[in-house]
Order: structure tokens, then C-alpha cells, then sequence
């Protein structure tokens, strides 16, 4: 089985996730929220997937 590397943590992982990253920030008394989406596609593994906000491309990217 061959591995790959997540574009977000850079570990080595059987299985990632095509992903668009997501920021988000929240308003404060001064300045409004933000929640923009990139359109740039990356891989992710499981874990960047669940931690971090990120919009799904497609189905699993096979290496």
C-alpha cells in the first residue's frame, strides 16, 4: 500500500481527502465575521479533515 502526504499536517498517510480550506473568523463589537472558502482543491488526512474547517471537493483522492 502506498502512502501519501496530507498538504496540511505533512503526514504520511494511506487515505486522504480532496478538501477546499475554509477560513473562519468570528465578528467582534468591531469588525464583521469572515467565513470565506478557497477554491484550490488539497489533500487532507482524517485528521485535518476533523480538526480544521474545510469544505469536501469529491469523493477519496486515490494516490
Amino acid at each position: 500500500m502506498s502512502t501519501t502526504i496530507c498538504e496540511s499536517c505533512g503526514s504520511e498517510e494511506p487515505r486522504l481527502y480532496r478538501v477546499h480550506r475554509r477560513y473562519i473568523t468570528t465578528a467582534a463589537w468591531d469588525t464583521p465575521g469572515v467565513d470565506r472558502t478557497l477554491d484550490e482543491v488539497e489533500s487532507w488526512c482524517f485528521a485535518c479533515c476533523t480538526s480544521y474547517p474545510n469544505v469536501f471537493a469529491d469523493e477519496i483522492a486515490e494516490p
